[in-house]
């Protein structure tokens, strides 16, 4: 699964064509690794970097939920549906905040699940029409069918099909909710999976 993973991020790089010829050597993580500690290291770095990775971590980077944080502003959802739908409409986002009580607001947003440890939309999709594209899972729109498995296997309940389906695909690396967040409730970083089990145990709470 790594190497499959990381062949994708070394494929999405535009500015370092030249490493392309190195995609068949990286077999496993010690390769990579042995990649890294040769004299293209630092350039490794650039394309660990410009593939939307962390040189050390591997991880991509995703959206990180600090129900904490949240004042149940809804700035985050308002963007996300002006950015994707051009509409104030809330239901549009492709994330959403769910109220507990008077004062317990909760960020639910997608885990990008690329780790695919559990059953997430991209496995369950017939049609393979959810794929990473070197920043987020994004929906293949001509492959999609609208069947709605990818719905109904999201645990976070952040996908909708209305025709086909709607996700998250961190605004191409630069995530509109992030930036407009006033309190950091939404975060760009390393997935922290002890936050998502949070967020998933107050839901359920």
């Amino acid at each position: 699964m790594f190497s499959d993973f990381y062949f994708k991020i070394v494929c999405s790089s535009r500015t370092l064509e030249k490493f392309e010829c190195y995609c068949k050597l990286l077999v496993n993580r010690s390769v990579v690794i042995n990649l890294i500690n040769r004299k293209s290291r630092s350039q490794v770095i650039i394309l660990l970097n410009h593939g939307n990775f962390r040189y050390g971590s591997y991880m991509p980077l995703c959206l990180v939920p600090y129900p904490e944080n949240c004042t149940g502003c809804r700035f985050c959802e308002l963007v996300c549906a002006l950015s994707h739908d051009k509409v104030v409409n809330l239901k549009k986002a492709r994330l959403r905040i769910v109220r507990k009580d008077i004062i317990s607001d909760i960020p639910v947003v997608c885990a990008q699940c690329i780790d695919q440890e559990k059953e997430c939309c991209a496995s369950v999709c017939p049609e393979k029409a959810i794929s990473f594209d070197g920043t987020a899972l994004v929906v293949e729109e001509e492959k999609c069918t609208g069947c709605g498995l990818c719905e109904d296997a999201c645990a976070y309940g952040v996908i909708r099909v209305e025709g086909t389906a709607k996700k998250c695909d961190l605004c191409g690396g630069d995530p509109l909710c992030v930036k407009f967040c006033p309190f950091g409730a939404i975060r760009y970083e390393e997935m922290k999976k002890e936050n998502f089990q949070k967020v998933l145990s107050l839901l359920e709470g």
